[in-house]
C-alpha cells in the first residue's frame, strides 16, 4: 500500500504516548497512528463512508471548501475572548 506524507498538529502528551507505544512495539510511529485511525474508522463506520465518493480510480473526490465569511460587520476587539460563546450562539 502506498503511503502519503502528511503534517498535523496534536497534543504533546498524546504524541509522547504514541512514541512510547511505537518503541514498545519495536515499530514506527506512523504504524501506531495508522492502527489507531483504522480502528476508529471501523468503529464509527467511517471507512465505508470515506470510500463512497471516488473519482473512479479509488481516489476520493475533492469537495470544494465552503467559503463563508466567519464574521460579519465591523471588527470586534473582544471577540477573541468570547469566541466560544459566539460560536455556539444560534
Amino acid at each position: 500500500m502506498a503511503r502519503k506524507k502528511m503534517t498535523t498538529y496534536m497534543d504533546e502528551d498524546l504524541l509522547r504516548s504514541a512514541k512510547i507505544l511505537a518503541a514498545k512495539r519495536d515499530g514506527k510511529i506512523y504504524e501506531v497512528f495508522e492502527d489507531a485511525l483504522r480502528r476508529y474508522l471501523e468503529e464509527t463506520g467511517g471507512a465505508e463512508a470515506s470510500c463512497e465518493e471516488t473519482d473512479g480510480n479509488g481516489t476520493p473526490e475533492r469537495q470544494p471548501r465552503p467559503r463563508i465569511p466567519l464574521l460579519s460587520g465591523g471588527k470586534d476587539p473582544t471577540l477573541g475572548e468570547r469566541f466560544e460563546e459566539e460560536l455556539y450562539r444560534s
